[in-house]
């Protein structure tokens, strides 16, 4: 009986000892797979830090290039094509560093002009990089409808013109003809790179700077901004005018939208007003004649405002006038002696106006800022085709 117990206490003893092997023999091998799973997890945690680091500086560049979108801010790319530490003190290890390409050479502090741009962010964590690309679009430029006269092609006036000019093409200032705001000192007339810019030796006797449009658009003459078309679905809303000729007096309409499908005639000491306070849209489906003495708004009613489309050319006699009005033509606008507008005038195809009689009478321009103002919101739709542009796409 005592040698089986001693047997059995044997039993167990080398029972055990296989089991204390057999669990190191697992511990041995389990250890070092523990380690490198601890270890690859670390290098994925590095690894996402690195994204987000990437991520940080790609947020960082799409956010300034944003800033600018619609006004004029105060550019610095210093922090370009350098690593930049990320903030908190969790963070002292990461970093990105972003380069950004396209439209403009982002040096200093220029301003982004219209395009397409690509964003490279590189984010660092220890060891570990990540690099995330996108793309970005924009289009920026100046409200047209700032300008007194704006074409893609030539202004040539012999007038007095109290606001800003912008051609694509060429501006001249003919004769005994002046330029220069009487209200802000200083007519701008903008061309690409101020050339054909020409002004009569009277006119230069007036204010006004030659201005770079560069400066606003760009050396690429393709982010311009032309004059295009409004979508027909615009129009669907839009009331047929009665009459496609007036010639009973003055008229006075209600503020809304009205549709002339064919020539608006206003003949001699004639007029189309708004009866109260408000705006009107008339598209004409054909070309705007206004006889002499004729005229559309008054020009002490401020508050009485006219959006006036014009698919063909714009024709104003001696002696008549478009007051308090935004006029768009998709032909020319064509301005004889003695005449007047106020408010802003956009033509495709140019703009001329004749010389007053020995310029004691000239015709006259004048920016107001009033009558633009109802009208801004379809600025950029004329000018570029749609509403401003900053799309954010492609991330890689």
């Amino acid at each position: 009986m005592a040698r089986l117990i001693i047997n059995n206490k044997g039993i167990a003893t080398v029972l055990a000892i296989s089991i204390m092997i057999f669990i190191a023999s697992i511990a041995v091998a389990v250890i070092p797979n523990i380690n490198n799973l601890l270890k690859q997890n670390s290098l994925s945690a590095d690894m996402l830090k690195a994204q987000m680091a990437a991520e940080t500086g790609a947020k960082r560049a799409i956010a300034e290039l944003y800033q600018g979108k619609d006004g004029d801010v105060s550019y610095s790319w210093i922090w370009l094509k350098n690593d930049r530490n990320l903030q908190g003190n969790n963070n002292s290890n990461g970093s990105y560093n972003v380069t950004i390409t396209g439209a403009t050479n982002l040096t200093g502090t220029v301003k982004p002009t219209s395009g397409k741009y690509t964003i490279t962010s590189t984010g660092k964590y220890g060891t570990k990089t990540k690099t995330i690309k996108c793309d970005v679009e924009i289009v920026t430029g100046e409200n047209t409808f700032r300008f007194l006269a704006f074409s893609p092609k030539e202004i040539a006036i012999g007038a007095i013109a109290l606001g800003d000019i912008l051609s694509k093409d060429s501006i001249s200032i003919n004769f005994l003809s002046m330029s220069g705001s009487l209200l802000n000192g200083k007519s701008d007339l903008y061309t690409p790179g101020k050339k054909n810019i020409s002004l009569s030796l009277a006119a230069s006797l007036f204010s006004y700077n030659k201005k770079d449009a560069n400066d606003i658009f760009g050396n690429n003459l393709n982010n311009y901004p032309t004059i295009k078309k409004f979508d027909n679905t615009f129009y669907d809303n839009f009331t047929q005018m009665p009459a496609t000729q007036i010639a009973t007096g003055y008229r006075d309409i209600e503020p809304g939208k009205y549709q002339v499908n064919g020539d608006l005639n206003i003949l001699l000491l004639n007029a189309l007003n708004l009866n109260r306070n408000g705006s009107a849209f008339i598209h004409v489906k054909g070309d705007l004649n206004l006889g002499v003495w004729s005229r559309i708004g008054h020009i002490s009613e401020e508050y009485k405002n006219f959006l006036i489309i014009v698919d063909g050319d714009v024709n104003i006699s001696t002696n008549a006038g478009i007051n308090n009005a935004v006029i768009i033509s998709y032909g020319s606008v064509n301005i004889g002696n003695m005449s007047n507008i106020t408010g802003s005038i956009q033509a495709l195809n140019g703009i001329y106006a004749s010389q007053g009689l020995f310029d004691i009478t000239p015709v006259t321009l004048l920016y107001n800022e009033k009558a633009v103002a109802p009208f801004l919101q379809y600025a950029s739709f004329v000018n570029y085709g749609n509403y401003k542009v900053y799309k954010v796409s492609n991330w890689r």
